[in-house]
């Protein structure tokens, strides 16, 4: 579809301005080479371009080049008249974009990476670029859209984030990320008020799943219990494998010692219950559990650890 059609008149006229007599000028003539090159670089190019109006309030396509119609699966027909966000729907953190709408609509340049759900409803990432059109009567509500398929680096780096702050064996939080979400929920307390517990497990007669059924199957225990523990809590607390056959957990509404007690029964009765095949080796895994409290036993990660690592021990005998 060429532009000066999909534009609907809008830019066109701009275009074909003429002086006196309703001659033609030199810089009407001009102007016409212009948008016709432009037009024939932008349908020629492998550049992803869309231009949207922030007039209405659905902010509306009006311009889509044919790479941008290959690269979300769409063709121009059921692009065009239909708001941007429908196929440009999220944000890298999951909101919708509503403050880039609000910015388009106030004239501001604009730079974010989308999520785009394709045609064939598989997701691609986007950094997409918006901008002002200026130059002529009729476009001051047009933003033009630069928009750079960028799926490949971002998961490339969602993998590497995730893998710095996560167990590989496991899943769940590393040493890094438990530091983090300690930090953030101190941080929530101390505005608040209130406090937090803190978990240490070290699973009973692991050194013999090993010895008896080799690191392979003690390596699968890990990770059943990790799933076990992850499912014990709720979203807003944290689990993670602290080295070995050792798990912390972050638990934010635990207060009172009556809370703090139904939870570990909850947690200590048989994490698992480990078939290792053909019935020959069943067995249940337990746990022992020392407990810190935040800020009483102590103001730091490190200080909690120390406790909850005491009481574990004494549990222990």
């Amino acid at each position: 579809m060429r532009i000066a059609d999909s534009l609907q008149g809008r830019i066109a006229p701009v275009a074909h301005e003429s002086v006196g007599g309703g001659t033609r000028s030199i810089v009407g003539s001009l102007r016409t080479f212009r948008a016709s090159l432009f037009q024939h670089i932008v349908e020629s190019s492998a550049s992803c371009v869309m231009v949207v109006d922030t007039a209405p309030d659905h902010q509306p396509i009006v311009y889509a080049s044919p790479a941008l119609e290959k690269l979300i699966g769409y063709s121009a027909a059921e692009l065009l008249g239909a708001d941007w966000g429908l196929f440009l729907s999220r944000r890298v953190d999951g909101s919708p974009p509503g403050a880039v709408r609000a910015a388009l609509r106030r004239g501001s340049a604009v730079r974010e990476i989308l999520r785009v759900r394709r045609g064939d409803r598989s997701v691609l990432y986007v950094d997409v670029c918006f901008a002002p059109l200026s130059g002529g009567t009729g476009i001051t509500a047009l933003r033009v859209a630069f928009l750079n398929d960028v799926t490949a680096d971002f998961c490339a780096r969602e993998t590497l984030e995730y893998r710095a702050c996560h167990d590989p064996l496991t899943g769940l939080a590393n040493r890094y990320l438990l530091q983090d979400r300690f930090d953030r929920t101190a941080f929530q307390t101390q505005r608040h008020g209130g406090g937090f517990t803190v978990v240490l497990l070290d699973l009973d007669g692991f050194k013999q799943i090993n010895d008896r059924l080799g690191h392979r199957a003690g390596d699968a225990v890990l990770r059943a219990v990790g799933a076990r523990l992850k499912g014990l809590v709720r979203g807003e607390d944290t689990v993670a494998r602290w080295g070995g056959d050792e798990f912390v957990m972050i638990l934010t509404q635990t207060e009172g010692t009556e809370a703090i007690q139904i939870t570990l029964r909850r947690i200590q009765t048989a994490l698992i219950h480990w078939d290792g095949g053909g019935g020959t080796e069943n067995f249940d895994v337990h746990c022992s559990a020392g407990v810190a409290t935040y800020p009483g036993d102590g103001a730091t990660l490190e200080a909690l650890l120390e406790k909850a690592d005491q009481r574990l021990y004494r549990e222990k005998g």
